[in-house]
């Protein structure tokens, strides 16, 4: 799931039925002055953060949740 805290919008995908995540689908929760929430599995927490950054959401703006064993993130904090 990713959620943007600006305008409350969030979307949740299920790769069991819609496939993984890309670009393009982050893309439509890009607002001004976001900050972004990303929850899920360690592969795609850092997918998604991934994204996030290359798109020009500052890392300290992006917040996440495990779910299941917490890990370390293996993400770049810029672009």
């Amino acid at each position: 799931m990713i959620r943007c805290s600006k305008n409350g919008k969030y979307k949740a995908v299920y790769s069991d039925f819609d496939g993984y995540i890309t670009k393009a689908q982050t893309v439509e929760f890009l607002v001004p002055g976001m900050e972004g929430y990303v929850c899920g599995l360690t592969v795609f927490m850092e997918i998604v953060i991934q994204y996030l950054v290359v798109l020009g959401v500052p890392a300290e703006k992006i917040h996440y949740d495990f779910l299941g064993a917490a890990m370390a993130l293996q993400i770049k904090k810029t672009a």
